[in-house]
């Protein structure tokens, strides 16, 4: 047995037969803090205080990989939670505009999906790239230290930081940087530690590759250590012969 709920949010059944009912509230793009509730139905009284309440609309995201994101209406604080490969659903307590950003080591098609309660759409996140980061380790006095990426001959976006900040051009004394670019699988990148001046790297670069659509193990480090020259000259010796 079948009731629609007019605006109001009332709904009625009649011609009920006495006896034990479950009453439960449909509805796919809603959530409910008490969406179903048992009756008994008997006697000469209508039962008029049945309550069934709905507690937001419901979110339904399927995502190709596992990750983190945020979500956050016009008005409100952002949200941090998990997303499950798969399919995911979650409860949106206002109705309004909402906008998820996934954050963390696999990229999607893009960097903000928008969900409008009252047009509801699931949203679909698939991964186009994954993070392929790693470490820069200089002990010694050292300027303008950074890291090339390349890509079948073409540059590769990259970001370095040294201890989390992105501006830090100049001389150093030592310093660790961590850098980090958007790979796709079965695809070659060459690596390489640069400085101005100090120190020789070890390795000067890596050539890299992952085959898996998942996040890869950090490249193994390079370390920038005092560059020792050796310096060989050669002495010629030109003499004059006299032929008697």
């Amino acid at each position: 047995m079948f009731s629609d709920i007019v605006a109001s949010g009332a709904f009625s059944f009649s011609g009920v037969a006495p006896g034990k009912y479950v009453v439960t509230a449909s509805h796919e793009n809603w959530c409910w803090s008490q969406e179903s509730e048992q009756v008994d139905v008997g006697g000469d009284k209508d039962i008029e205080d049945l309550k069934l309440v709905q507690s937001g609309f419901s979110l339904n995201v399927d995502v190709s990989h596992e990750t983190r994101a945020t979500i956050a209406s016009q008005d409100g604080h952002p949200k941090n939670f998990s997303l499950s490969s798969g399919s995911n659903r979650f409860c949106l307590k206002h109705p309004g505009i909402y906008r998820l950003a996934p954050h963390g080591c696999v990229k999607f098609q893009q960097d903000e999906f928008t969900f409008d309660t009252s047009h509801p759409e699931a949203l679909t996140l698939k991964a186009t790239a994954f993070l392929v980061s790693g470490e820069v380790v200089i002990s010694c006095h050292h300027s303008n230290a950074r890291v090339s990426v390349t890509s079948a001959g073409s540059p590769v976006p990259v970001t370095i930081t040294m201890n989390g900040v992105t501006e830090f051009s100049g001389s150093h004394d030592e310093g660790k940087y961590e850098y980090s670019f958007w790979g796709v699988p079965n695809t070659q990148y060459v690596i390489t530690a640069l400085a101005d001046s100090g120190p020789l790297f070890y390795p000067d670069s890596r050539v890299i590759s992952f085959t898996e659509a998942a996040c890869p193990p950090a490249v193994e480090p390079f370390v920038g250590r005092m560059a020792m020259y050796v310096i060989i000259t050669s002495c010629i010796q030109f003499c004059d012969y006299i032929i008697a």
